[in-house]
C-alpha cells in the first residue's frame, strides 16, 4: 500500500514537471506557427495560434505585440491597438510596440497622439535611432498634413483656420521653407504686402533656389511700384520657369515701367507666342511698342488684339493717339468712334462703370466734344476721388482745350495717387514747357506710303530717324526706318 503511494506521488510529480518544461516549449512552437503564417500572409491562421500561444504564455510581450500586428493586417485595427498597449504595460521599454502604435495613429492623421507616445518611448530610450527617425517622419507628415489643411480651408473662406494650421506646421518644422511660402501667400491675398514679404524672405532664406517664392516677392514689389527689384526677382525664376507666360508678361511689364523698352519687347512677345491668344497679353506687347515711339508695328499688334476681341477696352482710343500723332486725322477720328460705339453698348449694361465712363470720355475729347467729355470725367472723378485714370484724361481735357495751368493741375493729382509716375511727371514737365515755348516744326519726313509728318529731328542713323513730334500739348518721340522713307525736307 505504501509502495502504491509512493509511486502515485512519482508519477504526478513526474507530470507536474514535464507541464512546467513542456509548457513553455508549446508556447513557443505556437507562437512560431503564429509568426510562418504572418509572414506568408495567412493571418487569420497567424491569429489562431498566437492566441493559443497566450492562453499558454499570457506574460509573453513578444507574442501580444505579434498578435498586434496580425490584427492590424485582417483590419481589426481595435484589437491590435489593445495589445500593442498590453505589450508596453508589461514591458515599458517595448520599443517596437510603442513605434507600431503610433504609426497607427499617424496613418488615421492622429498626428498628437502619435507624437506623445514616440515622446515615451524617446523619453525610455533616447539612444533609439529608429523611432528618432520614426518620430522626424511623423513630425514631417503632420506638418504638411496642417498645410494641405490649411490651404483648403482658405480656398473655403475659414481664413482662421487657414492661418491657424499653417502656424502650427511651422512651429512643427521651423525650418520648412514651403511652410513660409504659403502663409506668405495667404497674406498677399489679404492685401497685407509688407507681412508677405517679411515671410517671403524667410523662405528664400532658407531655400533661395525655391524659385514660386522668388516670383511671389517679384510680384509683391511689381504691386507696389518697386519695378526694378521686380525685374530682379523675376530674373531669378526665369531659368527655373521658361514657360510661365504670365512671368514674361510680368518682367515685360516691369521693364516697360522702367522705360526700358527694348528690352521689354521680347519678354512680351514670349508671353504672347507662349499663349497665343491672350488678349490682355497682347495689348501689352502693342503698348509698348507705342510707348516706345514704334507706332506702325503698334497698329499692327493692336489689330492683331481686335481679331481677338473686337471690344477690347480703349484699344480703339490708343489707336486713335497714334494715327492722330501720325496726322491721319481722318483715322484718328474713326478709331474714337469706334470706342465710343463700344462704351454706349457696355454702358447700356452698367451706366455707372468708372472705366468704361473713362474711356467713353476719353473718346469724345478725341473727336472734339471736349465739353461733354469734361462733364462725364467730372462726374466720374466726384465718385472715384482716388481713381488715378481719371485725372489723366481730365488733364487730356484741359490740354487739349487749351488751360495748360489745369491740366498741370490735374496731373499732379494723379501724380499722388501713383506709386511710379515718371511718365506723369514728364508731361507736367513738356506742359509747362510748352507754356513758355511753343513748338515749331523743323523737318518734314515724307513716307513711302504716301504720309507725311512733321516734327524736330532729335536724333538721326543709318537705319532710322528719331523725330519729336507734337500731341496736343505735349511732344513725344517717333521712330522712322529708313526704308520707310521717301525723303526728308527742313521747313
Amino acid at each position: 500500500m505504501i509502495k502504491i503511494v509512493y509511486q502515485s506521488l512519482l508519477v504526478a510529480f513526474l507530470l507536474v514537471v514535464l507541464w512546467l518544461v513542456g509548457v513553455p516549449k508549446m508556447a513557443i512552437y505556437l507562437h512560431n506557427r503564429g509568426a510562418d503564417c504572418y509572414n506568408s500572409g495567412r493571418y487569420d491562421e497567424a491569429v489562431k495560434y498566437f492566441k493559443q500561444s497566450l492562453r499558454l504564455n499570457p506574460k509573453s510581450v513578444v507574442t501580444h505585440f505579434n498578435l498586434g500586428n496580425a490584427y492590424m493586417e485582417i483590419k481589426r485595427e481595435n484589437e491590435a491597438v489593445a495589445e500593442y498597449k498590453i505589450a508596453i504595460e508589461m514591458d515599458p521599454y517595448a520599443a517596437d510596440a510603442y513605434r507600431a502604435l503610433s504609426s497607427f495613429y499617424a496613418d488615421r492623421a492622429l498626428f498628437d497622439e502619435a507624437i506623445a507616445t514616440l515622446k515615451k518611448v524617446r523619453s525610455i530610450s533616447p539612444s533609439d535611432k529608429s523611432s528618432d527617425n520614426l518620430f522626424n517622419q511623423i513630425v514631417l507628415e503632420y506638418a504638411h498634413s496642417c498645410l494641405d489643411k490649411g490651404i483648403e480651408s482658405h480656398l473655403a473662406g475659414n481664413k482662421v483656420e487657414a492661418y491657424r494650421l499653417v502656424n502650427k506646421a511651422i512651429e512643427l518644422q521651423p525650418k520648412f521653407f514651403y511652410s513660409y511660402y504659403i502663409l506668405a501667400a495667404f497674406n498677399y491675398s489679404q492685401g497685407d504686402y509688407a507681412l508677405a514679404q517679411k515671410e517671403l524672405n524667410t523662405a528664400v532664406g532658407l531655400n533661395d533656389e525655391f524659385w514660386p517664392a522668388h516670383k511671389l516677392l517679384g510680384d509683391i514689389y511689381f504691386t507696389s511700384g518697386q519695378f526694378a527689384l521686380a525685374h530682379g526677382q523675376y530674373m531669378k525664376v526665369v531659368a527655373a520657369n521658361d514657360k510661365d507666360a504670365n512671368l514674361y508678361h510680368n518682367l515685360g511689364l516691369a521693364l516697360m515701367n522702367l522705360e526700358r523698352y527694348s528690352e521689354a519687347l521680347p519678354y512680351l512677345r514670349k508671353a504672347v507666342e507662349i499663349t497665343g491668344q491672350d488678349a490682355d497679353m497682347q495689348y501689352s506687347l502693342a503698348s509698348v511698342y507705342r510707348d516706345s515711339g514704334r507706332p506702325q508695328e503698334a497698329i499692327r499688334e493692336y489689330e492683331k488684339l481686335l481679331a481677338l476681341r473686337s471690344d477690347y477696352p480703349n484699344v480703339h482710343n490708343d489707336l486713335g493717339d497714334i494715327y492722330h500723332n501720325l496726322r491721319r486725322d481722318t483715322d484718328a477720328d474713326s478709331e474714337f468712334n469706334k470706342e465710343i460705339a463700344n462704351c454706349k453698348a457696355k454702358l447700356a449694361g452698367n451706366p455707372k462703370d468708372a472705366i468704361t465712363l473713362n474711356d467713353y470720355a476719353y473718346a469724345l475729347n478725341g473727336v472734339g466734344e471736349s465739353d461733354k467729355a469734361r462733364e462725364i470725367i467730372e462726374k466720374v472723378i466726384a465718385l472715384n476721388p482716388g481713381y488715378r485714370q481719371a485725372q489723366l484724361t481730365l488733364a487730356k481735357i484741359y490740354e487739349k482745350t487749351g488751360r495748360q495751368d489745369l491740366a498741370i493741375w490735374a496731373l499732379k493729382k494723379a501724380r499722388t495717387l501713383s506709386t511710379q509716375g515718371q511718365f506723369i511727371d514728364k508731361n507736367i514737365e513738356s506742359i509747362g514747357g510748352f507754356q513758355k515755348k511753343s513748338f515749331v516744326p523743323t523737318h518734314t519726313v515724307y513716307l513711302r506710303n504716301g504720309r507725311q509728318v512733321e516734327g524736330r529731328i532729335k536724333e538721326e542713323s543709318e537705319d532710322k530717324v528719331i523725330l519729336e513730334v507734337k500731341f496736343g500739348s505735349s511732344s513725344g518721340d517717333l521712330i522712322f526706318y529708313r526704308d520707310k522713307i521717301e525723303r526728308i525736307s527742313k521747313n
